[in-house]
């Protein structure tokens, strides 16, 4: 596999990761990609509910390196989710297993505004247990690999993304190209 750069946004439903990696490409330079999106997503969702670890491990590590075939040579690709993602699914015991290369920038949001962000946007917004729990993990793992956060639930929207910004330049001045290792089976 090529060499490539790299950020990825993460973080739960409703936190502007689409709408800041998106911009974040353009203002870059970038390539924006969604390494989960359909038909991927569903099945890493359901592998899950399934409790099939090295299925969620194979299809996370087979979506980073499907959109990373489409870089060229030192190209920056903008994650829309990536491997924080792919950890909120796995156990704790399991997690180790998953490559963490990728510098990612967590945004996260408060309960309430995610709820009213999903309401917004006309999305069902099912359990709100289930919400709170995925909110929990997201800020837990970006504590616990060092990844920044960036609070969207009271700045404007041009504020968070300015942060946003000012984080993914840091990170890609001192990151290098990266090639990612995993091997898919």
């Amino acid at each position: 596999m090529r060499p490539f750069k790299a950020i990825a946004l993460d973080g739960h439903d409703a936190v502007g990761k689409t709408t800041f990696a998106k911009r974040l490409a353009i203002a870059l330079g970038g390539t924006y990609v969604r390494p989960f999106g359909p038909p991927l997503g569903e099945a890493l969702l359901l592998a899950q509910k399934s409790h099939q670890e090295e299925e969620i491990v194979k299809l996370g590590i087979q979506g980073i390196r499907g959109v990373a075939r489409c870089a060229s040579d030192n190209d920056l690709l903008v994650f829309d989710r990536c491997w924080i993602t792919v950890l909120t699914l796995l156990s704790t015991s399991a997690r180790k297993e998953f490559p963490r290369e990728i510098p990612t920038i967590v945004c996260w949001a408060n309960l309430s505004t995610t709820i009213d962000r999903l309401r917004a946007r006309g999305e069902d917004v099912g359990l709100v247990e289930s919400h709170e729990m995925y909110i929990k993990i997201y800020l837990e793992l970006a504590n616990e690999y060092g990844c920044p956060i960036v609070d969207t639930s009271l700045k404007s929207l041009d504020s968070a993304f300015a942060e946003v910004l000012g984080l993914a330049k840091r990170y890609i001045s001192t990151a290098v190209s990266l090639s990612f290792s995993a091997t898919v089976e």
